[in-house]
């Protein structure tokens, strides 16, 4: 039996740009929310934020800690900080989350903003970049590199699609890196894009002088202003998975499935964020946040049009 202190209509567990936004709309209807946030957010490396209205250029440290304290004035709202939840389940009454503090906690419904994780390529160097001088969206860090010379990592055919996104903000050129194999057709494109193609491989990354160095293993140096990959992702947690949640696969990993309501195949549960999209940015994972917490919200009014 979980005391009634650790009982809640509805349990967010993500404490970032989603989850808050989804806490935020259930706060304000005035119910009771737990949010459970590991402290994991996947922007926490970055240094600067931009494409978000109102934020544009923000550190997200600050956008995040403030927006945690606007959340924390509201007294129907409970915040579980560097908590990991481990495992969910399902029951008649509801759902069942239980943490790595040896915790459980109930709730009528759940929002699962648990994130993703960036698999990075096997290349040196490239993890202490990731997110200062290499990115993966260009509409948030494109335009800062004004128009210089940028590096695409090739990580798979989707590089591809990426490469000829990027002439619009400089210079570009792709590294095949021996995983990438543009067929004629596409060839066609890159060039008529002005795309240059490094087929040697990649030895390591760093940065001289305040430049992004590419070193193949032909031991030649490449400089460039800044780069872009796509890399692999996985969902951050199991939660959905234990649920029975339906999962979709894009070509660069999971995802939660959901409807417009952002609510999963398995009833009571919503997702958002980064775990429930194939594209990303804040402006997404805030809209979806919104969506999954009237949803979540709505569901728990509106029961026999949600269940």
């Amino acid at each position: 039996m979980i005391p009634d202190a650790q009982c809640y209509d509805v349990i967010v567990v993500g404490g970032s740009f989603a989850g808050m936004t989804a806490a935020l709309q259930l706060a304000r209807a005035r119910r009771k929310v737990l949010i459970i946030d590991a402290g994991l957010n996947r922007n926490r490396m970055v240094r600067r934020s931009y494409g978000f209205l109102g934020q544009d250029g923000s550190s997200p440290d600050d956008f995040i800690n403030n927006a945690r304290q606007q959340l924390l004035k509201y007294p129907n709202l409970v915040w579980l900080d560097n908590v990991i939840a481990l495992k969910a389940e399902k029951q008649d009454d509801g759902f069942i989350i239980a943490t790595n503090e040896d915790k459980s906690y109930q709730a009528q419904r759940l929002v699962l903003a648990i994130g993703i994780i960036d698999k990075l390529p096997d290349i040196a160097g490239i993890d202490e970049l990731w997110g200062k001088y290499l990115f993966h969206c260009p509409y948030c860090d494109g335009y800062e590199l004004n128009e210089e010379d940028i590096a695409v990592i090739g990580t798979g055919h989707e590089s591809i699609g990426k490469a000829l996104m990027l002439p619009d903000w400089g210079k570009v050129t792709l590294f095949s890196n021996k995983v990438v194999h543009p067929d004629p057709s596409e060839l066609k494109h890159l060039q008529a894009r002005g795309v240059s193609i490094n087929d040697e491989l990649i030895e390591q990354i760093y940065v001289e002088h305040n430049r992004l160095a590419i070193r193949t293993t032909d031991q030649q140096i490449h400089r460039f202003k800044g780069g872009f990959l796509l890399p692999k992702t996985q969902l951050a947690s199991p939660l959905a998975q234990q649920l029975g949640c339906e999962i979709g696969e894009s070509a660069i990993g999971p995802f939660i499935i959901t409807d417009e309501s952002k609510q999963t195949t398995v009833k009571g549960v919503f997702a958002c964020g980064d775990a429930a999209r194939t594209t990303a940015s804040i402006s997404w994972a805030v809209g979806d946040g919104a969506s999954a917490g009237i949803g979540a919200h709505q569901s728990l009014i509106f029961k026999d049009i949600f269940d």
